[in-house]
């Protein structure tokens, strides 16, 4: 049982420690292929500290680094989609519904002032659909399209009005 305890202790540890380095790179979708060399590393880390623990005579350890660097391994690859998650919900607001066969999904980037609708057909192709800037006003989100410039407005109950015609509105579904 104080063998569960300590393979537990040393887990949580790692989990934080991995948190907190999750927190500081801020991993943003683009990183996502970072994983194939984060996994690795904390996998060699554990591995290296058990090889230390085991040259200098505390083999009692060596275990637990070694259960640890796959513990941690799982931790990592887990963590790091939680850290993209946690990214793009800060940098992002996401809606989505559907009309017809269709599913259209808008999209906002808050850190710019762009904003894109794209357009799926029976959940198998997404295609750009529609894109242009937006004004936050009010608690409304005010989109201008760049084509044509017409005015569509996100409303603070989640609804889209003017989407294809005056005074349409739909029911949208909050992603992020």
């Amino acid at each position: 049982m104080k063998e569960l305890w300590k393979i537990l202790a040393l887990g949580i540890a790692s989990a934080v420690l991995i948190w907190v380095w999750i927190l500081d790179i801020d991993p943003e979708p683009s990183m996502s292929l970072g994983i194939i060399i984060l996994v690795p590393i904390v996998l060699i880390i554990n591995l290296a500290i058990a090889g230390v623990l085991f040259l200098i005579g505390k083999r009692e350890y060596v275990k637990y680094f070694l259960i640890n660097s796959l513990v941690s391994s799982f931790l990592m690859v887990f963590l790091f989609g939680k850290g993209v998650d946690r990214n793009l919900d800060r940098r992002i607001d996401e809606w989505k519904f559907i009309e017809s066969d269709s599913t259209f999904r808008i999209s906002i980037w808050t850190e710019s002032d762009w904003f894109s609708i794209t357009h799926e057909i029976n959940s198998t192709l997404e295609a750009g659909y529609i894109d242009g800037k937006y004004e936050n006003l009010n608690e409304h989100w005010i989109l201008t399209t760049n084509k044509d410039s017409v005015k569509m407005i996100i409303n603070k109950s989640d609804r889209l009005i003017n989407f294809r015609s005056r005074n349409d509105t739909i029911e949208l579904e909050r992603i992020r």
